[in-house]
């Protein structure tokens, strides 16, 4: 970034520094909890657990291989957060 934009790294770390990421408080509420992994490559995927109501991403996980045991721990985590789930596709 520094060679790109022609300024010190130690400005652009400043500038990151000083920014702030906001993450909305999540909601609980019932939701209908669609589930899938994508994989890119061999070895390297992402389960996402996402609310078919909202469409909103609920839960991601990066793993090495899909297998029943991680989502039904995806399905916990969501219970952990309050979510209810009402049904799972």
């Amino acid at each position: 970034m520094s060679q790109k934009y022609g300024c010190y790294i130690r400005t652009i770390q400043r500038r990151i520094d000083k920014s702030k990421i906001e993450i909305p408080p999540v909601i609980k509420r019932e939701v209908a909890v669609l589930m899938d992994t994508t994989y890119f490559g061999r070895n390297f995927g992402v389960m996402l657990f996402r609310d078919a109501y909202t469409s909103t991403n609920l839960y991601k996980q990066y793993v090495k291989h899909e297998t029943n045991q991680l989502y039904t721990d995806g399905i916990l985590r969501l219970q952990t957060l309050g979510f209810i789930a009402n049904a799972i596709v």
